[in-house]
Formats: C-alpha cells, structure tokens, sequence
C-alpha cells in the first residue's frame, strides 16, 4: 500500500509464522511484478516499465516506482515467448537479507481465453551453495477481464 510491500506468512491461513516490510521486501516485490508479467501481458507496458534490448532473444526490463528500483532479464524462445527470467532479489536467511539470484523458470504455454500463457514452470535461488528450488507450479486456470479478450 502506498508504494510499500507487506509480507504476511500464516500456516493454514491463521497462525502468524512470518511478517516482514521494508526495502528488502519493497524491492522484492517489483521483481516479482516484472516474473509475473507473463501471466498478465499488458503489465508490459506499465509506464513504470522500461525496455532494453540485450540481445536477439533476451531483454532486461526494468521498474521503478516509490524510489525503489528493480530490474529482471527475460530470455525468449524462437518463437518469442519468455523461458526464462533472472534477477537479483533480497532473501531472508535468519534475519539477515542478502541480494541473491532469483529464477523464474517457464514451461508449457498454453492459450487461456485465447491468450497464450505458461502453464507450468519453477521459482528457484541460484545460490552460492547450490541451487535452492523454492517452487514448482502448474496453472489449470486463468481468468482476464474481459478487457484482454
């Protein structure tokens, strides 16, 4: 709220296990806006958002709003869809946040009210002691406002 990021952890929805805001959670949350962008196409093109191009198949968009500023890579397949996005990312780890390396990985596209989407994929920490996979997801369903279509 207020150009300011809240994370509320609770198990089954009741105990409070985790609350954390800040930078940290601030930044981490305008990474996680520019992943989520190919569940949303039009997020793209948030005026927030600004594009470069870095090579044929990979581009680096990059965010800014509130004072915080985040930026992610995406790498393209042949046929334009993103595979793959990559950015650094704070991770809490025993109460200190370090900036590690976060993946967002894409599978499957598949077309949901006719606009083409990953279907499956995994979030992963690329860390120096190995790569920790956070999450692996699968969409079955995906609704747009009637806008998209």
């Amino acid at each position: 709220m207020n150009g300011q990021a809240d994370m509320l952890i609770k198990l089954m929805g009741v105990f409070k296990v985790g609350h954390a805001r800040g930078r940290e959670i601030d930044q981490g949350s305008l990474v996680r806006y520019l992943a989520e962008m190919v569940w949303y196409p039009p997020a793209a093109l948030s005026p927030y958002i600004t594009w470069e191009a870095v090579a044929d198949d990979v581009a680096r968009a990059n965010i800014s709003y509130g004072g915080i500023n985040a930026s992610g890579t995406f790498y393209f397949q042949e046929t334009g869809e993103p595979v793959r996005f990559v950015a650094q990312r704070f991770k809490e780890d025993r109460g200190t946040c370090t900036m590690e390396e976060w993946e967002v990985r894409m599978g499957t596209y598949k077309p949901f009210q006719g606009i083409l989407i990953p279907s499956q994929g995994e979030i992963c920490w690329n860390l120096r002691t190995g790569p920790f996979h956070w999450f692996r997801f699968e969409v079955k369903e995906a609704e747009f406002d009637p806008v998209l279509k």
